[in-house]
């Protein structure tokens, strides 16, 4: 037998089904999670019956009947411990992240293990060697150790710990100031000549050696402070870029971060995958455009076992709504670029699509109608750009409090084109206003502009 796998099966760290989300015995719930809990004894690991098992809980997960944290936990639980190969590796790792991200704190326990499966199966080193492979094996070559930086590795371990400390620490203003350049510099990315991107991409590289020294040093401490380190990591260009951004979000949501930490666990996972010519699984990222041709279309994405409950669990649409929403970031990026009628049409047809993916109301519709009004604009179409600007800017206004903080600055983007909008329509008054409600923003958000 594989010594991956006889490890696994030695030392796993939970019966299926043993506990749930407050250490009780497990609720029943979803039933056909249940059936397959009263399978596993008799079935999970015996030759005989493993591989039938293990393809009935992807089915279980296609199924897209998980919902709670719990359920994500102990789906894990159930399909951990038997993957030497990346399409089975992949599914225990990703289920711990959704428990987690659901707050499950069972999950915890699974994912230093279950990442070190998933880099194993993709050949990568370790980062932990949680499971003492590297240890037990001195003269394989097979498993090798990278350690991942000490700030992430004591965290990962032991996340009670580290939220102890945290509520006790301050933010790192060098990290936040990285990041506010970090966003500054791509709030016109795809207007941007072939110079000005060549400075940037120079730009990102500067500021991803000074994260990393940040991170070697120890010197993140919060869930904002991993959040940012991971959101400007996750501009690299390779692998190992990716990565660390991945782990870096993980950390952030593990120290209870629900926003946009918890997103960038998904997004650094899809952008990690997709460097090593993997399709991405959460469905976060667009597709490659080739110059200054825009795709409304996703970058490829592998289905099978996954589902929209796990996307959801970390912050992301369904991917049904991303496919929607993709239309629209490719109408505003048409419209930087002065495409005004092509970004017009996309962006009716983004609005189109965002209302049949999403609920009357959800800030996204908003934003495909701050889409369509810039085009618009663009346009010179100022009556029909003006009700629709007013009623984006009204609905993210209303949604700020729960809007992803890497997100909210679409409300200071319609804020803008309104601006815009009443000085071409030479309208004083309103320009003053708009002027000013542009710099409210800024002053109460000066990392998203």
């Amino acid at each position: 037998m594989h010594p991956f796998k006889t490890s696994f099966l030695a030392i796993a760290l939970l019966p299926a089904g043993a506990l749930g989300a407050d250490g009780s015995s497990a609720p029943a719930g979803n039933a056909a999670l249940a059936a397959l809990e009263a399978r596993a004894p008799a079935e999970q690991y015996n030759p005989d019956f493993t591989t039938r098992f293990h393809r009935d809980v992807f089915a279980l997960v296609d199924g897209d009947t998980l919902k709670t944290g719990d359920d994500f936990f102990r789906a894990a639980t159930l399909s951990q411990g038997f993957a030497i190969e990346y399409r089975v590796a992949r599914i225990p790792y990703e289920l711990a992240l959704a428990a987690c991200g659901e707050g499950d704190p069972n999950a915890e326990k699974l994912l230093a293990g279950a990442w070190d499966s998933l880099l194993h199966s993709v050949g990568r080193p370790l980062r932990f060697d949680f499971y003492g492979m590297v240890a037990s094996n001195p003269d394989s070559d097979e498993f090798t150790l990278e350690p991942a930086p000490k700030v992430i590795r004591d965290l990962m371990i032991d996340p009670a710990a580290a939220r102890e400390a945290a509520s006790k620490a301050s933010d790192n203003p060098e990290a936040q100031a990285i990041v506010n350049a970090d966003q500054a510099i791509r709030a016109h990315w795809y207007a941007m000549t072939p110079d000005q991107s060549k400075d940037a991409v120079k730009a990102d590289h500067q500021r991803n050696r000074r994260i990393r020294e940040i991170v070697k040093e120890g010197s993140l401490h919060t869930a904002r402070d991993f959040e940012n380190a991971s959101l400007v990591m996750q501009h690299s260009s390779a692998f190992a870029g990716y990565q660390l951004a991945h782990e870096l979000a993980v950390c952030s949501m593990l120290l209870g971060d629900k926003g946009t930490g918890r997103w960038l666990v998904a997004a650094t996972y899809d952008r990690m995958l997709l460097s090593i010519a993997q399709y991405q699984r959460f469905g976060t990222q667009g597709a490659i455009t080739l110059g200054t041709q825009i795709s409304p279309e996703l970058a490829p994405t592998d289905e099978a076992g996954i589902c929209d409950g796990e996307r959801v669990a970390l912050g992301c649409p369904t991917l049904a709504g991303k496919r929607a929403d993709s239309y629209v970031y490719a109408a505003e990026a048409l419209t930087e670029q002065g495409k005004g009628g092509e970004a017009e049409a996309m962006a009716r047809d983004g609005m189109a699509r965002v209302s049949k993916a999403y609920p009357d109301g959800s800030w996204r519709t908003f934003n495909a109608e701050r889409v369509l009004g810039a085009s618009l604009l663009a346009e010179k179409n100022y009556a029909d750009a003006e009700p629709l600007l007013l009623a984006a800017f009204a609905g993210l206004e209303k949604a700020e409090s729960t809007l992803p903080r890497n997100v909210r600055f679409h409300i200071r983007e319609a804020a803008e084109s309104l601006d815009k909008l009443y000085e071409a329509t030479k309208r004083p008054d309103e320009v003053a206003e708009w002027t000013s409600r542009v710099d409210a923003f800024d002053r109460s958000n000066p990392a998203s502009h």
